[in-house]
């Protein structure tokens, strides 16, 4: 046993460890001692890769390394901690890694103030030498970029109210510089930033900033989970917001949680979301959970274009901010004065949409001190995703669905995949269309035992009371299960009323238990009474797709222990190896 130890480089009390540590990629033995311990610490410093039940498995990289930083941590403690929980000894080619990409990050800081009535953009960091480099650096590709100021000491600058004296005493020995910046070159100054190793990590001093104050906070009655506590803790710290990504699972409560960061902020929020029916959705929910007046709160949508408030909550859409030749002379005039104004808080929905070429510019066309990104799917099947870190900031949090679930704070789903054989004229017919991929995908989709299997699960649910969305992102099978099963049915073409009556009767009528979706059901829908999908066809390989899915049954539900109580069923064709081998032969 000894030999296996000294061979495996496994400590001699390697059993009470949770960690295994490999160059970047580190993986958590959740039934190991102290295993909640290291997984909270791991979300603080990586990202996780897959949580099954037993082995977790997480990799750091530069990004997260820099969320890390920025809520207090440094690269000595990284490599404590990490050391405390291994099973092993940590490599050097790790050490390296992470001493690498924390020695500058968090070191200085792109800060927003607001003094005596005047906003400044301010670069700012205790590294006098670091500063000076840098900012010769951006004053030798451009004086443009700089604006003709000394740097000023800050260190005397005003205290949050809630800190004590002991704690201003030790702010008061680590004295800051910075220097001002031509917001207008914001992000070419960012570009120079990073190409010399140094992430500006973007701070609003939202206390300090008394212009335009909104009169916002969350009603006694509302509860902010744990979680949710949890994740606004790594935005907010000593009175300022840091800019960033909070990525919770569909019906854990991503809109409160940013509904608490606007009421925390107190300053104009903008809130930009996919669709009108999400703009609407938000609206509710700001009036739900919030002291906000109606003339502080207003939508910006095709069918709605309220006046923006001097100070308040302006909800619109992506496509809706977005410049476009198109518009009309009225919504020409809001959206000027939307790109005009100062915002303190901007909110993005379904953040992952925000790569994408049409929705990137939406970005640079807002000016705003604090940018918050939510989302329950912090994946793309490109390699977009990572440019985030660059338009918004690093992932601040991440909640582990399996841990919300075990706590009752989601639905307890069951997954299955429900395997459909081909009728022998339909597989058939697929092969002679081997040439045409439409073809061929409307018929593994219109297999006919794969429609029997849905009609059956759908009488089965039916019986049993529950809320059925059928999700088919083939139109041709849409309107074809619409029209057989006789169930309403959701696609692009259906006009934004018409959606929501028919959601709002599936929701609360209990004649009607079944729909039928396209993709447009993918995002930003809220069911909370649907407990059961069907999946007849969808963009395959697409792990956001199923993973936004599931989240339109995670809502909490009643349940006794360890029942299931909502499903999710994935239909999907094959052959049987024979057939195909007679076919083919």
């Amino acid at each position: 046993k000894k030999m296996l130890v000294k061979s495996q480089g496994l400590r001699p009390d390697h059993l009470k460890k949770p960690l295994f540590v490999s160059n970047t990629k580190i993986y958590l033995e959740t039934f190991a001692e102290n295993a909640k311990e290291a997984s909270e610490f791991l979300i603080a410093i990586s990202n996780p890769l897959s949580r099954p039940t037993l082995i977790h498995e997480y990799q750091l990289t530069k990004f997260s390394l820099s969320a890390a930083v920025s809520v207090g941590l440094t690269a000595e403690k990284i490599q404590e901690y990490l050391s405390n929980f291994s099973k092993t000894e940590i490599d050097s080619n790790t050490i390296e890694f992470i001493h690498k990409n924390c020695s500058n990050f968090g070191k200085v800081k792109y800060v927003l103030k607001n003094i005596k009535q005047e906003n400044y953009h301010l670069i700012e960091s205790s590294d006098k030498e670091l500063l000076d480099k840098l900012k010769t650096k951006i004053g030798i590709e451009s004086r443009d970029y700089l604006l003709n100021k000394p740097m000023i000491d800050v260190s005397n600058q005003m205290f949050d109210d809630d800190d004590d004296d002991e704690l201003k005493t030790k702010k008061s020995h680590k004295q800051k510089f910075d220097f001002q910046i031509n917001p207008k070159h914001a992000k070419r100054v960012k570009e120079i930033c990073a190409n010399e190793h140094v992430a500006l990590m973007e701070v609003y001093d939202y206390k300090q900033d008394e212009k335009n104050r909104v009169n916002i906070d969350l009603k006694p009655t509302t509860t902010v989970r744990p979680y949710q506590a949890a994740a606004l803790s790594k935005i907010f710290g000593n009175g300022r917001a840091r800019s960033g990504v909070i990525v919770l699972p569909c019906g854990a409560g991503k809109s409160l949680t940013g509904i608490a960061a606007a009421a925390t902020i107190k300053h104009n929020t903008l809130v930009l979301c996919t669709s009108s029916y999400s703009v609407d959705q938000w609206c509710s929910q700001f009036k739900l959970w919030t002291t906000i007046e109606d003339s502080s709160l207003s939508r910006l949508t095709a069918q709605n274009k309220d006046d923006l408030p001097e100070a308040g909550i302006t909800i619109s859409t992506y496509t809706m901010i977005r410049e476009s030749k198109k518009s009309a002379e009225e919504t020409k005039k809001l959206l000027e004065k939307v790109r005009s104004r100062e915002w303190g808080l901007l909110l993005l929905d379904e953040v992952h949409v925000v790569p994408a070429k049409q929705f990137e510019q939406v970005i640079l066309n807002v000016s705003a001190h604090c940018k918050l990104g939510l989302t329950a799917t912090l994946l793309r099947e490109d390699d977009k995703i990572d440019h985030l870190n660059h338009l918004i900031g690093p992932k601040m949090y991440e909640a582990n669905w399996q841990e919300l679930q075990r706590a009752g704070f989601l639905a307890n789903v069951q997954c299955a995949q429900v395997w459909c054989e081909m009728t022998s004229e339909f597989f058939a017919e697929y092969i002679r269309s081997t040439t045409d991929k439409r073809v061929q995908e409307t018929l593994w989709t219109m297999n006919p035992t794969k429609f029997r299997y849905c009609q059956y699960l759908v009488k089965y649910h039916e019986a049993r009371g529950d809320k059925i969305i059928i999700f088919a992102d083939n139109l041709c099978a849409l309107k074809r299960y619409a029209d057989i099963l006789k169930r309403e049915s959701i696609d692009g073409s259906v006009h934004e009323a018409e959606r929501k009556r028919i959601l709002s009767t599936f929701q609360f009528d209990a004649n009607c238990n079944c729909i039928i979706l396209s993709k447009v059901g993918d995002t930003s829908i809220d069911i909370p009474a649907a407990n059961v999908i069907i999946q007849v066809s969808s963009q395959y390989g697409s792990r956001r797709q199923e993973a936004q899915r599931l989240g339109r049954i995670l809502r909490p539900k009643a349940r006794s222990d360890n029942e299931f109580n909502a499903f999710f069923y994935s239909l999907i064709s094959k052959v049987k190896f024979m057939k195909l081998k007679l076919i083919i032969f």
